[in-house]
């Protein structure tokens, strides 16, 4: 059960000022009312992670409390950050996923190197100007900058549009 202060806190947070037509222009301390949801996931987050994302809004000093935009973004961004012990981590799991057999079909991208081909051409409609493409027995050319062509959608040259096809 919330005190009956907290629930006037919380009451003043997302209702005070009048909204405005998104949440990006409410002026409100909570932008919606979800976020006093979005509240106690953080402080899961913080309890979790040893962080005081939640902390920064204070029942007993409700005038000083920061935006959620500005709590959510700093959340948000450190949830993002990976730590290099977390990469490794991932990393060694998926390695453990791996199973003979996804090795024995997927493989032979690995074991065969030299079927792929790396080559330059040159761009007839902008002289001195080129590409770097890479080859291959199975697929023919595979432009490594370029975007396919709107009619034929073959790899094509990024300067005229003109389609390499296979080689």
């Amino acid at each position: 059960m919330i005190p009956p202060e907290a629930e006037a806190v919380l009451f003043k947070w997302v209702f005070e000022k009048v909204r405005g037509r998104t949440a990006d222009e409410n002026p409100n301390v909570f932008y919606r009312h979800e976020n006093i949801a979005l509240w106690d996931q953080i402080r899961r987050y913080d309890d979790k992670h040893s962080t005081s994302f939640a902390s920064r809004f204070d029942i007993a000093n409700p005038d000083d409390a920061p935006t959620m935009h500005e709590v959510e973004a700093e959340y948000l961004s450190h949830r993002a950050r990976r730590k290099p012990h977390a990469i490794l981590d991932d990393l060694l799991r998926r390695l453990a996923d791996l199973t003979a057999e996804m090795l024995a079909n997927e493989g032979a991208i690995l074991r065969a190197p030299s079927r792929l081909g790396v080559s330059t051409r040159t761009c007839s409609s902008q002289p001195g100007t080129s590409e770097r493409l890479v080859t291959s027995q199975r697929s023919g050319v595979l432009p490594t900058t370029t975007r396919p062509n709107a009619i034929s959608g073959q790899p094509a040259c990024r300067h005229c549009r003109r389609s390499y096809g296979r080689p």
